[in-house]
């Protein structure tokens, strides 16, 4: 199926993190949605579903899901979008390290099968990369507050070698700098390892599940950002 048509009415996003992104999350679901490609489908939602696992840990900790700019129209409010991995995990008792981590894991399981399900390579490469930096985050966070992170790493046989993203982080004060300041650090640190991932990019269905990962990366930084500043 010719997805031409579909890149070419998406507004062009931003190389920068910022306060505005040109296009909602539950737009570039609907227009998905209406080309009735079940592939495309199942591998933008497994990226939107990142969404909905930030969307939970934040209601367990009592913060508005709208925080993180929630999914919340019809669209994405059906019982697919939050598949058997979301209803695997014991949430009753409430907010834990144990309870996002097991979220946290269930859903890159989730979407690192879905991406070798329906052939994305570049998913999976963004998918890894990304398990890679949320470890190599919690050991340097560790480090820094003198406790153990082996326990609070999640995948680690699935993700990058922590070690390759010494370089990356070294810039970035994660224990004493201005949230929001680490949020558009890391946000433009992930948008520039998309960009290296570009070339991977070589079919519709590629260029669209990087355009919807590049899309969540801008959306979850403009809302904090937004939100910190007041606005």
């Amino acid at each position: 199926m010719d997805f031409a048509a579909l890149l070419s009415t998406l507004p062009a996003l931003p190389d920068e993190v910022q306060e505005e992104v040109p296009i909602a999350l539950d737009q570039l679901w609907w227009r998905v949605r209406m080309e009735n490609d079940m592939p495309l489908r199942r591998l933008v939602e497994a990226v939107l579903l990142m969404r909905g696992v930030i969307n939970i840990v934040m209601a367990l900790e009592g913060k508005e899901a709208s925080y993180f700019a929630s999914l919340s129209r019809a669209e994405v409010q059906e019982p697919e979008f939050y598949p058997e991995f979301a209803e695997t995990v014991p949430i009753e008792a409430g907010p834990s390290a144990a309870v996002t981590d097991r979220l946290w894991e269930n859903y890159f399981r989730y979407a690192l099968e879905t991406a070798a399900t329906y052939g994305s390579p570049l998913l999976t490469v963004a998918l890894r990369w990304e398990i890679g930096l949320r470890n190599a985050l919690v050991k340097r966070r560790a480090v820094a507050l003198d406790v153990d992170a082996k326990k609070l790493l999640v995948l680690e046989d699935e993700g990058m070698e922590i070690e390759n993203y010494d370089p990356l982080l070294e810039e970035i004060d994660l224990v004493r700098a201005e949230p929001r300041d680490i949020v558009r650090a890391l946000g433009q640190l992930r948008l520039d390892r998309l960009d290296e991932l570009s070339p991977w990019a070589t079919t519709d269905h590629e260029a669209i599940v990087s355009y919807a990962l590049k899309l969540l990366v801008l959306k979850h930084a403009s809302v904090f950002i937004a939100k910190e500043s007041g606005e």
